[in-house]
């Protein structure tokens, strides 16, 4: 389920669109206007369900919030539900947006975070004259949605 395909994750209940709780539940959404999706990746005109279309990060961390939730709510107790996300080192500022996404989320839950080489990525073709590594990396952070007593 995409923009593309007429689904907005902030708008739309996943649970309500697939029709029953699913095992698994996995999201790889925009970062925060990294590569901005809709009116260039995709479509003629900036979309307001688009994560990458934030005016501010705050702004981006609250709606990244509503999404998750909107995952855990279609995830059937006992059953996985997560997220596909890095980190953000622009104009010298670390963002830790899998730190933002753990805090956010029901500390109980939290399975696994599991760290993925990232491939392909625009900072690929870019020169910086930093004397710190390159994020090279993605997350794979894991929560299990726990059975109501």
């Amino acid at each position: 389920m995409d923009l593309h395909s007429g689904f907005n994750i902030l708008e739309h209940s996943i649970l309500k669109t697939v029709g029953k709780p699913s095992d698994l539940v996995l999201s790889h959404l925009p970062y925060h206007n990294i590569v901005v999706y809709s009116g260039s990746v995709w479509g003629r005109n900036p979309h307001p369900g688009d994560l990458s279309r934030c005016s501010t990060e705050e702004e981006f961390l609250k709606k990244l919030h509503s999404a998750l939730v909107n995952q855990r709510e279609a995830t059937r107790a006992g059953g996985y539900y997560g997220i596909i996300i890095g980190d953000v080192r622009r104009g010298g500022r670390y963002a830790s947006y899998q730190a933002h996404v753990i805090a956010r989320m029901p500390r109980d839950e939290l399975r696994a975070v599991i760290i993925k080489a990232q491939h392909h990525v625009r900072s690929d073709r870019a020169r910086y004259e930093l004397s710190l590594p390159r994020i090279m990396h993605e997350y794979v952070v894991l929560w299990q949605r726990v059975p109501k007593p």
